[in-house]
């Protein structure tokens, strides 16, 4: 997840929430733009834990079947994804273009990594 946050500081324009649920749970194309904010990351962090949730409970898909986790919790994304919940992740920076002319000019220099101050400092 610092990983995500670290290309998501690199370039804040590029990230939105609808496309990386999608790219989620049906394994699209990894090249998407996508519209979110390090608070939504922060909250996958803040859930993956508590059992609140099904999305992160047993090892497997399969395992998640058998315990009907569907029936019985709630995803995290449906959650997250809300009415009530989907305002206080949207970047409000996001600037849309044709998915496929964009590139990511990421650096890997590892002087450009930092902290993540919000996160692991609260």
């Amino acid at each position: 997840m610092d990983c995500v946050w670290q290309i998501l500081r690199q370039a804040p324009l590029l990230f939105e929430v609808s496309s990386f649920v999608e790219l989620t749970l049906a394994s699209i194309d990894m090249f998407c733009v996508y519209q979110f904010t390090e608070e939504f990351l922060m909250a996958i962090l803040d859930h993956l834990y508590d059992c609140r949730f099904g999305t992160f409970l047993f090892n497997s898909e399969a395992q998640r079947v058998n315990a009907k986790c569907k029936e019985r919790t709630e995803s995290l994304w449906s959650y997250l994804l809300s009415s009530e919940q989907s305002d206080l992740y949207m970047n409000y920076l996001f600037h849309y273009c044709d998915r496929k002319e964009t590139v990511m000019q990421i650096s890997t220099d590892p002087r450009r990594l930092i902290l993540w101050e919000a996160y692991h400092l609260r």
